[in-house]
């Protein structure tokens, strides 16, 4: 409501509002497997929880189906399982070693 408010109230003030507006869309399902793993051990996961989260997300796979007809199935190399308790907690921990990218 503060929000809504200033929008309304700088204007007549001769005040500007600037926003900044952040898109999280599909952005769990770009975080590569490979580096979130590597990334959980320089934060100092210990290696039974970090073997658990690579077990978790190691041979995922998914298909799609359409009107009855279904793909094939497909290697999930990428991204956190969205709705798991432990998704959002992976892709913070991979967000905030964002600029450590590793090949």
């Amino acid at each position: 409501m503060t929000f809504v408010h200033d929008l309304h109230k700088n204007p007549r003030d001769n005040m500007q509002t600037d926003v900044i507006v952040m898109d999280f869309a599909k952005a769990f399902d770009k975080v590569p497997h490979k580096n979130l793993i590597h990334k959980l051990k320089e934060y100092g996961i210990g290696e039974y929880i970090n073997q658990w989260i690579e077990s978790f997300l190691h041979q995922r796979q998914l298909r799609v189906v359409c009107e009855g007809e279904m793909s094939s199935w497909t290697p999930v190399t990428r991204g956190v399982p969205q709705g798991s308790v432990v998704g959002p907690i992976l892709f913070l921990v991979y967000v905030h070693f964002a600029g450590k990218i590793i090949k």
